[in-house]
């Protein structure tokens, strides 16, 4: 390892394993050994936690790593791109930064058709450096201590049902192994919590229904709810579903699991630059997968076109 020298060459790779990840070990020896096997050059940092991923970041960029690796989650992403808007322009674009999918949530990976044991072929495509401007969404708001606050996200902002299924699955992957069990399990805790919220919204061009019971702005994907989004069009696309009773919550349930999500005919779907929330008091919400701390008021979400340089991880 070698700090503070002319690194600008190398990739700063970072390891984020998940917390339940039991075999984080073996899979650090294979990324290791897959990287050399590709003769790339680089530095390779372990990074546990959400603080520690923030840390590597930093130290990463601060010692002129101009290609960031990041080994992965959608929260680990999360971390870093938080980290990398702490700095100025001159800076930011002189940084590019790429996905090798590992952990929980894959979102944003998923979206670039980068797929988990699949490292190779991403290690040898990041290696190709086909660069792409993408955008990146800035939620702005007012915490409950009064204070402007800013966090930058690569995927989508969830309020309401979803949140708190999402919320709940993070929790449930820490205790059980399978994915899809955690999912399931997650979706029945949902029918004992109330799914109505009331609050304020409208875009940029229009005021939206007040009641509702899920709601995904998405600058990619959003976890299945905002499907036909794409990172790179200076767009924010947004779902909102109004229906709350049970019986229509099963076939809402159905249609997200098959992909199909948009068919449920009691969404309604918006394309706009600009979502205001004049407070989120009680909805569970989260950013690219995260729980956030709540309340918030004076909400605004943007979307910040072509600021990032992302390296395709795909060969096409």
């Amino acid at each position: 390892m070698s700090l503070n020298t002319d690194n600008s060459t190398k990739w700063g790779v970072l390891f984020c394993p998940s917390q339940n990840i039991w075999n984080s070990d073996k899979r650090y020896k294979e990324i290791k050994e897959l990287l050399d096997s590709n003769d790339v050059m680089y530095d390779i940092f372990t990074a546990e936690t959400s603080d520690r991923v923030q840390y590597v970041s930093k130290m990463c960029i601060n010692n002129n790593y101009k290609t960031i690796v990041i080994v992965g989650g959608d929260h680990a992403l999360n971390d870093f791109i938080n980290v990398l808007f702490s700095y100025e322009n001159d800076i930011i674009k002189t940084i590019s930064f790429s996905i090798i999918p590992d952990g929980v949530m894959n979102d944003f990976a998923f979206f670039w058709d980068a797929k988990e044991k699949d490292e190779d072929n991403i290690i040898k495509s990041i290696k190709k450096n086909r660069v792409r401007k993408i955008d990146v969404g800035l939620l702005q708001y007012t915490n409950g201590k009064g204070e402007a606050c800013r966090r930058y996200f690569l995927n989508s902002i969830n309020i309401g049902s979803i949140a708190y299924v999402m919320g709940i699955k993070s929790k449930m992957n820490n205790i059980f192994s399978s994915r899809f069990f955690s999912f399931l399990l997650s979706f029945f805790f949902l029918l004992f919590k109330s799914f109505e919220y009331k609050m304020s919204l409208k875009t940029d061009q229009e005021d939206m229904p007040n009641k509702f019971m899920a709601l995904c702005i998405g600058n990619c994907r959003g976890y299945g709810q905002t499907p036909n989004a794409v990172p790179y069009n200076g767009t924010l696309d947004v779902s909102l579903v109004t229906k709350e009773k049970v019986s229509q919550l099963f076939k809402g349930i159905y249609l997200f699991i098959r992909g199909k999500f948009l068919n449920y005919k009691h969404i309604s779907v918006y394309r706009t630059t600009k979502v205001e929330i004049e407070e989120i008091a009680k909805a569970p919400i989260t950013i690219d997968g995260r729980s956030m701390k709540l309340p918030m008021s004076k909400v605004m979400i943007t979307i910040k076109k072509e600021i990032v340089n992302f390296i395709i991880p795909k060969i096409l």
